[in-house]
């Protein structure tokens, strides 16, 4: 229910729609008109039960060939038109204001899935790490208040303890082989007393080829970690 405050402060301080800039009626966190809505591609089942691509039955042709080390994941939307921009300006341009936004669809998403049997349910929520070099030059992990807000809503403690060493290139830049070499062992668990024998949701912004989310989930199961479930706001289809 909102609030009265809330609808007072509605009238004079209109929230607005985060992609086309429409006034939005009810009043709320940064989000979505309806329209802007619609036009984001909403993934939704079936998936491949490894990676998570939409697929119609079993793995995919890519985690037949190569499995990759997490137990599953897991987006939100593809990469593309509204969804897509929003995401480049919570990360590239300091929106982080958006964090509200990508924050319950996530918890949307995780829900649906659990409510579906998907295997879902954690004990801890972790976040891909940066680069301590790029992660100074960004300001902050875009992941990070993802995480602080999945804690919250699911009840379950965040672990800050994955960490990306330095000397890698951004992905961005590389194809999958490069990707590969670029991401493999950066990544390493401070202390495993935190994971050791836990379910471990490991949340990302963008998807891409799930090189370096499988790179977090090995170093999460070296250190212990009973299951890793990817949960990502968009993936590259």
């Amino acid at each position: 229910m909102v609030a009265p405050l809330e609808i007072l402060l509605s009238l004079f301080f209109p929230s607005e729609c985060e992609s086309c800039g429409v006034h939005l009626r009810a009043p709320a966190a940064p989000g979505l008109c309806g329209t802007c809505e619609r036009a984001v591609h909403w993934l939704t089942p079936p998936f491949c039960r490894s990676c998570g691509r939409p697929c119609a039955a079993g793995p995919c042709a890519a985690c037949r060939a190569a499995r990759p080390a997490f137990d599953t994941a897991w987006a939100c939307a593809a990469y593309a038109g509204p969804w897509r921009d929003l995401l480049r300006r919570y990360k590239f341009g300091r929106r982080r204001s958006l964090a509200g936004l990508f924050g319950r669809a996530l918890i949307r998403f995780a829900r649906e899935r659990a409510a579906e049997g998907d295997r879902a349910g954690w004990d801890v929520v972790t976040a891909v790490p940066l680069d301590p070099v790029t992660e100074r030059g960004r300001g902050f992990n875009q992941c990070a208040p993802l995480v602080a807000r999945l804690a919250r809503e699911l009840g379950i403690p965040a672990f800050d303890g994955l960490r990306r060493q330095r000397g890698s290139s951004a992905q961005s830049l590389l194809g999958r082989r490069a990707r590969f070499e670029n991401v493999k062992g950066r990544f390493r668990v401070r202390s495993g007393r935190a994971v050791r024998g836990r379910r471990v949701l490991l949340v990302d912004d963008v998807i891409t080829t799930g090189v370096t989310v499988s790179e977090c989930a090995r170093a999460l199961k070296d250190a212990g970690a009973s299951s890793v479930t990817v949960l990502a706001c968009a993936r590259v289809l």
